[in-house]
């Protein structure tokens, strides 16, 4: 005779697995949907083979020219508050909690959450007095700069036709050093800026031999002046009339030696400072209307030369002087 109890127990042990299994069936069937709607979204968004974080950072790349999706303020909007709180944005692009719950992280990407400073800039306005401590080493237009500029208290060595070749030998008559070579200015004197106006002279003795010129007056400079910042001033362009009718003063070959004194400039110690946009018209030759002889400027704008000057003053936070 059959156990009635035994076998009412063995059919609800059977049910119950039954329906166990029915229930896994179902979630494994939810989940097998879940996959497949995950799926289709990554395909919609273009993005196969690529997480929903990777697929926000092309979509910033592409907006923003390159820039990092992560960075503060491009926002990674998945995090949100695991409890009654939600995530707050700080100025850093940090997530702050405003309520009791935690941000979470919509994926287990890292985000950037540094505070970014501003670039130091290069250039800053010189303080009055800027030019008390200089020193200015130059051919004519650096001596039109002497005489019409309004530099107060620099000192200078400058001469009509002078040239990078002769610039430490030639003895020079000045205002207050008397008769002096520039080794001895110099060694006599201590400058926080000298400037370096040469080269249009020199044009046709080849732009290797002035560039090395150049390099050697640099080296003089730097082993008499260790503290001092040397700037190296673009030679001013000429007008479109005398730049087509001479074969050895025209701006294509003041250009080209221009950017060989520009490649000595280290932007640490060394810089070089081109004024020729205050003067040039929009072919790249100097305007006819600031000069009266095509080559040199008319005395009332070498002040603008000088304003140039005094608001490029190089920026010594955080360099080697």
């Amino acid at each position: 005779m059959k156990d009635h109890y035994s076998d009412k127990t063995n059919t609800a042990r059977a049910g119950g697995r039954a329906s166990k299994r029915a229930g896994l069936a179902a979630l494994i069937m939810a989940c097998l949907l879940a996959l497949s709607a995950c799926g289709e979204s990554y395909i919609e968004g273009g993005s196969q083979g690529k997480s929903p974080q990777e697929t926000k950072q092309s979509e910033a790349e592409s907006k923003q020219g390159g820039a990092e999706a992560n960075s503060p303020g491009s926002g990674d909007k998945s995090a949100e508050g695991s409890g009654a709180g939600e995530a707050a944005q700080d100025g850093t692009g940090q997530a702050e909690q405003s309520g009791a719950g935690e941000a979470e992280a919509g994926d287990d990407s890292t985000v950037d959450t540094e505070p970014h400073s501003e670039p130091v800039a290069m250039y800053v306005e010189a303080p009055e007095g800027y030019f008390e401590s200089a020193l200015f080493i130059g051919d004519s237009r650096c001596e039109g700069l002497r005489r019409y500029g309004g530099i107060e208290g620099a000192d200078w060595f400058t001469d009509v036709g002078l040239t990078v070749f002769e610039a430490d030998e030639k003895e020079l008559e000045t205002e207050d050093k008397g008769t002096v070579t520039l080794p001895q200015i110099l060694d006599a004197g201590s400058y926080d800026s000298i400037y370096i106006c040469l080269g249009i002279n020199e044009l046709g003795f080849g732009t290797d031999a002035i560039s090395g010129a150049f390099a050697e007056l640099i080296s003089t400079i730097e082993e008499k002046q260790p503290g001092a910042v040397i700037y190296l001033l673009a030679n001013l362009h000429v007008t479109k009339e005398r730049s087509e009718s001479d074969p050895v003063f025209n701006n294509e070959n003041i250009e080209q030696l221009n950017t060989a004194i520009s490649l000595l400039a280290d932007f640490d110690r060394v810089y070089y400072l081109d004024a020729n946009p205050l003067f040039d018209d929009a072919e790249g030759n100097m305007d006819k209307e600031y000069s009266f002889d095509n080559t040199h400027l008319y005395a009332k704008h070498y002040a603008a030369w000088t304003e140039f000057l005094r608001t490029h003053a190089a920026n010594r936070e955080g360099r080697s002087l």
